[in-house]
């Protein structure tokens, strides 16, 4: 059992005595011969979350005698992950990579008990892989150590390979060609993998009968004997390449690894068609043998040369008798042939200064000295029987994936001996489908080599050969290679991120997991430190200062208050009584402590005449009218007599006409009037259907490149006064997704505008003149006023005061709580529990009744409080089902608090019509069957459970804000009408709140904590006892929230509460914006080679900057947005940064479509910097050239440039003065002559 961590000292509020339980202050072992052993293991999230599972020991398996391995059966296991482990090490960034090989380092030197094996077992099976990867392949415990120190310190060491690849590209495997055979091949590997080495045989065996010789007796033959002789003959060297290919592939597959494309290089060629399922084995065999033997048989007194030139340069000059074999990179070509004229190309090559290089080869492959074996090849080629490939296949006669004709073709595979391998295009093809990672299936590295050098620089690849013929390492003798090399590369693979099948790898051997080191985690301080806090609530002063005193008055310990008091025994027995009053005061005191900072309201001042506005005459706007209310043609007139030219669309049921309108013509602005005005309906589906119909507007909107806004006009949907009436609280849907789209759409919303009921002309006269503001005002309401005729007033949010004395809040008789077995509802009961003033019966409401979990806990604890409790099934939304639960109910209501509701965070682009039912549903049908059924007389509270998303907005939560805006509404409507009504609209709660974890923590991120439910209880409590009508409560940092909620858009909203306000003016005065701060200038500074890099940089910055990272390093850029935290706020915030730094607007969804750093960067880099299009520049300036008369361009001086560079010479001579031009007529057309030669080759590519 491990020791008990950082529990050095056991805390002495437990009775360590009695019991059988104990901290362990050392490891101890764990063993019971009598018992099953049997543990609880517990797990306690940062948010309250406490997970506990128990488990068991297996049960023991008997293994009878007849079931026993038998002595000697091991020889016969497959014993390569015994041989060649690979430690496999993976971090979160760089930095963890390392610590983690070192922390496995000095493991391995103290656990001198513990197999390689199993190490690597359950580092390859058991532990989750992050980004940074690294593998050390390893056979001893000292080479083990000694590469995790390596890999720990940054260091090169054989047998270790690191990447930072998390996702991967597609993988390609190339097929080693003729040429790279050695004795001996794959002999060591078939040693140790009893699979490998049964494939190997059985595709061997398939050469038997077309051979003098068993194949495994030539390839396995030992040095300087007569059977390996057999291995410098082509016959067998064919055979021989393809069955070890073919069984390294094999291998490959089994372990996982699916390759999207396969290249071979000749006969490797043949290789991966028959990977590819194209052709039976019996087949594949034939022709491949077949192949060897003709192609032995062909005259043997040709060479090939390798030479440092281009095929253009080889095809121009190659004389009669040789012929080009081979483009196997840019700049690296085989020629084949007669030796006299392989011999001339090789000294035109060398006056030039090129390297030249004699293939150690028995024949002139690829040239003219194969054409009689063409026949006999073609002929056993149509007996084959050839199919569609599972796999592509790059052709090596023309570079591009091989074709059914080509493929089924006998004369394209006896051709194929005779033509050029073109391996240089078949990478580039491989290349440009998105392989990243070549893994090469031969005897060596031969073909990865090649490979290598047709890479782009910009395109960088990982060549990974499965055999190495150099792998052997100094001190290892007796050791293998091959094994080494293979796990090398199953390593490699590991690190580039695919993912071979580590439970295949390691099944047959006795590998087994054990414990290993823990992560090694990368600590960093992320206490946020606190911003100066304009405190004018009421001081905690000095009370209570000793933190041990206050502790054990709140936890009410009786004798340890009397102890840190030192009060004699004569006191003590006082002390029993006291502190239970002491500790409710102290936390009453702490409440109301907390609460003077969280309690809020909004109000409405008059705002000044909007300045700057522009003329609005002549201006076209599209009225949506989305009902035939009157408040439509009251817009529509206020508009026109202004001068407004503006056409109506009715949106009412189908917006098709409108969406058509919104993207075919350009408006000065769109105008939303006469939604949600049908007050005789809340059923769930009408409203889902009416708001999902304005959220489809409002992306419609936001996909058309013009800037035009969208504006919402309500009519009495808000009170700007306590006396002044909400009529329509339904309209007030349209404020609360207003101001979400506020948020998720800044550049959009224009602004939420409410006139009078009555629709006072002289309050509708001012709209034009809102509508055509150059302010930042976005919740204005327009009413009329004695002095000016109309006022424009403007909605601010503010602290309110927090007010002493009264009586306490408390209820007898029949509460009904909505939701009541849920998170708030539950602690409200428990409230209303604990400050009875007399009988109270509890009946909490909720659509899964006694079976909700927790009703049967809650039921006992409440009761147990002294109420009686009915827990009964009800959807409040379901108008029958509420009236006949009201109906059994044996005395009046006195209370109704409305808690049901959920919540899910859901972006505009995702928001469809169920998820709105689904919001509408609980909160504004619920809340409105409650209003009409629940009776007035003996009603003394109706209180609704709101939410600051709907108060002040939150991304993602359009539809709750929505919802939760209704609620607001309605208790304003109701207190308008003298019935009771107080609206809360919470922040976030710990312990049962709505909110999930994962939305606290992105609330925390931007300065908004979950508060303990009995400090926003109290806030309950105060809003009760002075009759409020609306009170939300919330603990904010504002000046983190602030800069945040502002940053995309400026938010007046905010200028009532006096931090803010700060933050705001702060962030404000430092911001500015130069040329030295645009990505351009950055750009343009860079090295070509630096410019992704310094994008890629740029992007990280801000989004560092926004999760609040340390800093452009810290964020991993291959992992998406999602995983870091970002949410659409955040999402926005970033886009805003990015548009600043690119000096343009982005799409808001941006990091959606870009969905890592890497991925936005490119974007971005490609956006600032576009890749030129070379050839088109190239057909411009041709063009331009073609309509410069000759004569000009010889007197600037620039034909003898131009000559020069079509004729490949450096001052503008002619290549062959012979034939040179006398004058620049001549010239120009020579010249011209020559640029449409080379330009319509362009053209073909192109």
């Amino acid at each position: 059992m491990p020791r008990s961590l950082y529990a050095d000292q056991p805390t002495p509020h437990v009775d360590w005595s009695s019991g059988q339980v104990r901290l362990l202050d050392e490891a101890v072992p764990w063993w019971d011969e009598t018992d099953v052993r049997r543990a609880g293991v517990s797990s306690f999230g940062i948010s309250g979350t406490n997970a506990h599972v128990i488990v068991e020991e297996a049960p023991e398996v008997e293994t009878s005698e007849s079931e026993a391995p038998e002595v000697g059966a091991a020889d016969s296991r497959s014993q390569l992950a015994e041989c060649a482990v690979p430690i496999l090490v993976s971090g979160r960034s760089e930095s963890a990579l390392r610590a983690n090989a070192e922390r496995l380092a000095a493991y391995l030197e103290e656990e001198s008990g513990v197999s390689l094996a199993d190490v690597g077992c359950t580092l390859a099976t058991r532990r989750k892989t992050f980004e940074h990867r690294g593998s050390v392949v390893a056979s001893s415990r000292g080479a083990a150590v000694a590469g995790l120190r390596a890999l720990g310190q940054g260091a090169r060491s054989a047998g270790v390979r690191v990447s930072a690849g998390s996702s991967a590209g597609a993988v390609g495997v190339l097929f080693t060609g003729q040429g790279s055979q050695r004795l001996g091949m794959g002999r060591e590997l078939a040693a140790v993998d009893d699979v490998f080495r049964a494939d190997l045989e059985e595709i061997a065996s398939a050469f038997d009968r077309f051979l003098d010789r068993p194949l495994l007796s030539v390839l396995w033959a030992e040095p300087d004997t007569e059977a390996a002789e057999y291995l410098a003959r082509t016959e067998y060297i064919q055979p021989a390449l393809f069955t070890l290919e073919v069984a390294l592939f094999h291998r490959l597959q089994r372990l996982g690894i699916t390759p999207g494309v396969l290249v071979g290089h000749s006969i490797g060629e043949l290789s991966a068609v028959y990977a590819s399922g194209a052709v039976p084995l019996a087949d594949a065999a034939k022709l491949v043998a077949t192949r060897g033997r003709t192609m032995q048989q062909c005259r043997t007194d040709g060479i090939m040369l390798s030479l440092q030139a281009s095929e253009e340069e080889i095809r121009a000059m190659v004389p009669e008798g040789a012929w080009l074999a081979a483009v196997n990179g840019p700049g690296q070509c085989v020629v084949s042939g007669d030796a006299q004229a392989v011999h001339q190309v090789a000294a035109e090559f060398e006056d030039r200064g090129r390297k030249t290089r004699r293939l150690s080869v028995s024949h002139a492959f690829h040239s003219g000295h194969m054409d009689t074996a063409l026949p006999e090849l073609e002929r056993v080629a149509a007996e084959c029987e050839f199919g569609e490939p599972n796999i592509p296949v790059i052709s090596n006669r023309t570079g591009q994936p091989l074709t059914t004709e080509e493929l089924t073709s006998s004369h394209y595979w006896a051709r194929h001996a005779r033509e050029a391998v073109r391996f240089h295009d078949g990478i580039a093809t491989a290349l440009a489908a998105g392989t990243d990672t070549f893994v090469e299936c031969g005897p060596d590295n031969t073909a990865s080599a090649m490979a290598a050098q047709c890479v782009p620089d910009e395109q960088p690849a990982t060549f990974v050969p499965t055999l190495h013929s150099q792998t052997r390492q100094p001190g290892q003798s007796g050791k293998t290679d091959e094994p080494a090399a293979f796990a090398t590369a199953l390593g490699t693979l590991h690190t580039t991120g695919h993912q071979p099948d580590w439970h295949t790898f390691y099944t047959g051997t006795d590998a087994h997991p054990v414990l290993l080191p823990t992560y090694a985690f990368q600590h960093q301080h992320y206490w946020i430190d606190a911003a100066p806090t304009l405190n004018n609530g009421p001081s905690r002063g000095n009370e209570f200062a000793d933190d041990a005193l206050r502790n054990a008055v709140t936890a009410e310990k009786t004798d340890e208050v009397a102890d840190l008091l030192a009060l004699p025994a004569e006191l003590r027995s006082n002390l029993t009584s006291l502190v239970p009053h002491m500790a409710a005061w102290y936390r009453r005191h702490e409440a109301e402590a907390a609460l003077s900072e969280w309690l809020y309201d909004e109000h409405w001042e008059p705002a000044p005449p909007p300045t700057g506005s522009s003329s609005s005459s002549g201006d076209r706007w599209l009225l949506l009218a989305a009902s035939d209310d009157p408040v439509v043609d009251a817009t529509a007139r206020a508009l026109e007599a202004a001068g407004v030219d503006v056409e109506r669309t009715a949106v009412a049921t189908d917006p098709a006409p409108a969406v058509a309108r919104i993207e075919a013509e350009r408006w000065a602005g769109v105008l939303l009037a006469g939604a949600f005005t049908h007050e005789d309906s809340c059923a769930p589906s009408e409203l889902a259907a009416e708001l999902s119909r304005i959220v489809g507007l409002v992306e419609v909107l936001e996909r058309t490149p013009s800037t035009t806004r969208f504006w919402c006009v309500t009519r009495g949907a808000v009170s700007t006064t306590d006396e002044e009436v909400v009529h329509h609280p339904l309209q007030s849907l349209v404020w609360g997704f207003g101001r979400v789209v506020g948020l998720e759409r800044p550049d959009r919303l224009g602004a939420l505008v409410d006139v009078p009921e009555d629709l006072a002309p002289e309050a509708l006269a001012e709209l034009p003149s809102v509508l055509t503001a150059h302010d930042d005002e976005d919740q204005i309401a327009l009413r009329p006023d004695e002095a000016t005729g109309a006022c424009r007033m403007v909605r601010r949010l503010g602290r309110t005061r927090l007010s002493h004395g009264g009586e306490d809040v408390a209820f007898a008789g029949t509460v009904l709580i909505t939701g009541g077995t849920g998170g708030l509802g539950a602690h409200t009961a428990r409230w209303l529990a604990g400050r009875r003033r007399g009988r109270l019966h509890l009946v909490l409401l909720s659509r899964r009744g006694e079976q909700a979990p927790g009703a049967g806990e809650l039921r006992q604890e409440l009761e147990e409080l002294g109420a009686r409790v009915t827990i009964a099934c009800c959807d409040v939304a379901e108008r029958d089902e509420l009236e006949r639960l009201l109906s059994s109910l044996d005395e009046p209501v006195r209370a109704v608090f409305h808690a049901a509701g959920t919540t899910e965070s859901v972006p505009l682009t995702e928001l469809d019509a169920e998820v709105i039912e689904r919001q509408m549903a609980s909160k504004v049908t619920g809340a409105a069957n409650l209003h009409a059924l629940v009776g007035s007389d003996a009603l003394e509270a109706f209180v609704l459970y709101g939410s600051i998303a709907g108060f002040w907005g939150s991304g993602e939560q359009g539809a709750y804000a929505a919802a939760n805006a209704f609620l607001d509404g309605l208790a304003r409507c109701r207190r308008g009408g003298g019935l009771p009504a107080t609206v809360m609209h919470w922040g976030p709660w710990a312990r049962g709140g709505m909110v999930s974890d994962e939305v606290a923590v992105q609330l925390r991120r931007r300065g908004v904590e979950p508060m303990a439910p009995e400090v926003a209880l109290r806030g309950l409590e105060i809003a009760l006892r002075d009759d409020r009508a609306a009170l939300a409560v919330a603990n904010v940092d504002w000046f983190r929230f602030a800069p945040s909620f502002a940053f995309a858009h400026p938010r007046p909203l905010l200028l009532g509460v006096e931090e803010a306000r700060h933050a705001l003016a702060e962030i404000s005065s430092t911001e500015h914006h130069d040329g030295k701060s645009l990505l351009h200038t950055r750009l343009r500074d860079a090295a070509p080679e630096e410019r992704a890099e310094v994008a890629l940089n740029a992007v990280c910055e801000e989004v560092a900057a926004v999760l609040g990272m340390a800093g452009a390093e810290a964020v991993p850029v291959d992992r998406p947005f999602q995983e870091l935290g970002l949410d659409s706020l955040m999402a926005v915030e970033v886009q805003k940064r990015l548009s600043a730094l690119v000096d343009q607007k982005l799409s808001p969804s941006l990091l959606f479509d870009y969905p890592t750093a890497r991925a936005l960067s490119e974007f971005v880099l490609g956006l600032v910097h576009p890749k030129r299009d070379e050839l088109a520049e190239a057909r411009e300036a041709l063009e331009v050239l073609q309509r410069i008369p000759a004569e000009r361009l010889e007197q600037e001086g620039l034909m003898k440039q131009l000559v020069g560079l079509v004729f490949h010479t450096q001052d503008g001579a002619a290549a062959n003065d012979e034939g040179s031009s006398d004058t620049a007529a001549d010239a120009g057309d020579e010249l011209f002559g020559r640029l449409d030669a080379q330009f319509s080759k362009l053209r073909d590519l192109g």
